[in-house]
């Protein structure tokens, strides 16, 4: 009796070990509002603390149990939350956080041009944003404005109420999202498909 007991032990023991070590590899895409891939967005599986980003075409693979919670971060993004429910392939949409890219937009001037009469300020004064990041004219590092339009992947357009409602009155007049390209070479640890 006392070793099947011992025997009993250790089968639970083993069986409790090898479904607790069974990690599985998660695959995911991020999309912006545009289905446009994210890259470079930090997932973040909260049970283990394992941290990857996103790969040029918004593709990312995670190490993930059922039930794990991941998290998705990106810069000018709303944090999104997502839990493990399947094996199937996870599709994850990030929304723009309006707040923090409104308030850089009047902290940094992004938008605000000298024009010569206030009528040309309405007509000219469209707002750009490029990686998720508003433009700033007087950004001295001038990475935008030396943008080559080789590395221009695709450009959206919002405009109307939807603009203004999204960014307030720095999107009255429109705005323009530029997607640029980059190479899958940065994210050397996450696969290419």
């Amino acid at each position: 009796m006392h070793k099947k007991i011992v025997l009993l032990s250790f089968l639970l023991t083993f069986a409790s070990t090898i479904a607790i070590s069974q990690v599985n590899n998660y695959v995911g895409y991020i999309v912006d509002i545009f289905e446009n891939p994210m890259r470079e967005v930090s997932i973040i599986n909260e049970r283990t603390q394992e941290k990857v980003l996103s790969n040029c075409k918004g593709r990312f693979i995670i190490a993930a149990n059922k039930g794990d919670r991941l998290t998705f971060t990106k810069e000018n993004y709303l944090p999104h939350r997502k839990f493990i429910k399947s094996r199937k392939k996870m599709d994850v949409l990030l929304n723009f956080d309006t707040e923090i890219i409104k308030s850089k937009i009047y902290k940094d001037h992004a938008v605000l041009h000298d024009f010569e009469s206030p009528l040309d300020e309405v007509f000219c004064q469209v707002l750009f944003i490029i990686d998720g990041n508003p433009f700033n004219p007087n950004d001295s590092s001038g990475r935008f404005l030396n943008l080559d339009p080789k590395d221009i992947s695709k450009v959206n357009v919002l405009k109307g109420q939807r603009a203004a409602d999204m960014f307030g009155n720095a999107g009255r007049n429109g705005v323009v999202f530029i997607h640029t390209a980059c190479s899958l070479n940065k994210f050397p640890g996450v696969y290419e498909e």
